[in-house]
């Protein structure tokens, strides 16, 4: 697992904080008004902490409470975060270097993430499509999307369509390049 992912809950954690502070923040000034217009300068002292009550009541109706910002209470990080979720953090950056061409950083990404769980249908198409259009290596892709197959037998699946359709476009490809190489 890269540093990244091992750093996922932290990163939450701080995310979390900042959004509720800021929306802190954001409440303080109306929050202190209203409590000038119902009690005066004792009102406006005691509108200030109410800011922070109205940001938790804010996250509890919007859902966010579920989602780790209780645990700002304790001053715990998001405890949720799976297995799962890492390697889809590793997946995604591997997707971001392949947009941006960066072929290496892609593959090394996309191996961690595979070495972790090799049947994961997602990361295998990836695999396949790094290795075809940033090495053109048309044999390992084609063993990638066959595995694939194998881990997502079901014809109907995205995955399995998405792999048999990749197949077939590898394979028109080397077709028509053997056909003008041996015209």
């Amino acid at each position: 697992m890269n540093s990244y992912a091992k750093n996922q809950p932290k990163d939450v954690n701080s995310v979390t904080q900042t959004r509720f502070l800021m929306m802190v923040v954001r409440m303080a000034p109306a929050c202190a008004l209203l409590g000038w217009a119902i009690g005066g300068p004792k009102g406006f002292l005691y509108g200030i902490p109410a800011s922070v009550l109205a940001a938790f009541a804010v996250e509890l109706l919007s859902g966010g409470l579920g989602n780790g910002s209780v645990n700002l209470l304790y001053g715990l990080g998001r405890t949720d975060r799976t297995f799962r979720d890492q390697l889809i953090a590793t997946l995604n950056q591997s997707r971001f270097h392949k947009m941006s061409k960066r072929y290496d950083l892609a593959q090394t990404c996309i191996n961690e993430v595979l070495a972790a769980d090799p049947a994961f249908p997602e990361a295998l198409f990836v695999k396949a499509q790094i290795l075809w259009e940033g090495y053109q290596d048309s044999a390992a892709a084609k063993q990638c999307l066959i595995n694939l197959m194998k881990v997502e037998p079901e014809k109907e699946a995205p995955f399995h369509r998405w792999s048999l359709a990749l197949y077939r476009e590898i394979a028109g490809y080397e077709r028509s390049r053997n056909k003008r190489f041996l015209n």
